[in-house]
């Protein structure tokens, strides 16, 4: 039977693979957006917003209902539940620290978190941006815009 101290685990679970999906695939870190991105995993919702952290929101809001299935969780268990990524400075090599923090609080009121950092790569923005699938992506879509030969 599934307890409530499982939560941390499904938060820390979150974390790991958000971090990961950041690091391996560039995060849609826009600097115009700023550097700090809030996730409501529960509706599905981003801050700021774009179409792109919106898909994304979704996407995680979706991760969080895997997580809960494969811990025998209630939803009902879950009062809400944020996830939060801080970016610092980019370096040299368009590359920064990212800060994945996920909280979840459940219905009795306490609040189980996670936090981790990793280094993440910025793609370069020359019209094209990696996606969820990384570079394959972006050579699909320079082979796309290339006229055949004659």
């Amino acid at each position: 039977m599934a307890r409530r101290t499982e939560l941390a685990d499904v938060a820390d679970g979150m974390t790991g693979h958000v971090l990961w999906s950041v690091g391996a695939t560039g995060f849609p870190y826009e600097d115009r957006l700023g550097s700090t991105y809030t996730f409501d995993l529960i509706a599905g919702t981003a801050d700021p917003t774009s179409r792109l952290l919106e898909r994304l929101a979704r996407e995680q809001c979706s991760d969080l209902g895997r997580h809960l299935v494969a811990r025998s969780i209630p939803r009902s268990w879950v009062a809400s539940a944020t996830l939060t990524v801080e970016f610092g400075e980019r370096t040299v090599h368009n590359q920064s620290l990212a800060v994945c923090r996920v909280g979840v609080v459940d219905d009795t009121g306490r609040t189980h978190t996670s936090t981790r950092r990793g280094g993440v790569w910025h793609p370069v923005r020359h019209g094209l941006y990696p996606g969820r699938r990384g570079l394959f992506s972006v050579v699909r879509q320079v082979l796309s815009r290339r006229t055949p030969a004659q």
